[in-house]
């Protein structure tokens, strides 16, 4: 009987792989690069499949830290511009103008 080709089976799946995916897209994604093309890298393929790729990338804790990533520097960026950050903050200022300009407060 053969239990393909690993004889420490009994041992249950190593999350190595899945480690080593999820550190690597979210440092990437750190150094500011698009989630597409972190995907396409070369280092992702020799990792593993598409398939445990996007199993990794869908787990609640790497969505967690690339949600927190990208609130960081959509924080940043708003203290750099003075922008709104969200759509519907960028509403709320334009409503708080009104037609003769901003309001005082």
């Amino acid at each position: 009987m053969r239990y393909g080709g690993n004889p420490y089976f009994f041992c249950g799946r190593r999350p190595i792989r899945e480690a080593r995916i999820a550190s690597y897209i979210v440092r990437e994604h750190r150094k500011g690069r698009a989630l597409r093309e972190i995907l396409d890298d070369r280092y992702l393929a020799r990792c593993g499949s598409r398939e445990l790729t996007w199993k990794v990338l869908l787990e609640p804790s790497v969505v967690r830290r690339l949600e927190r990533d990208v609130e960081q520097a959509v924080r940043s960026l708003r203290g750099a511009t003075g922008a709104a950050a969200t759509p519907v903050e960028a509403a709320s200022e334009r409503l708080d103008a009104g037609p003769g300009g901003p309001v005082a407060a």
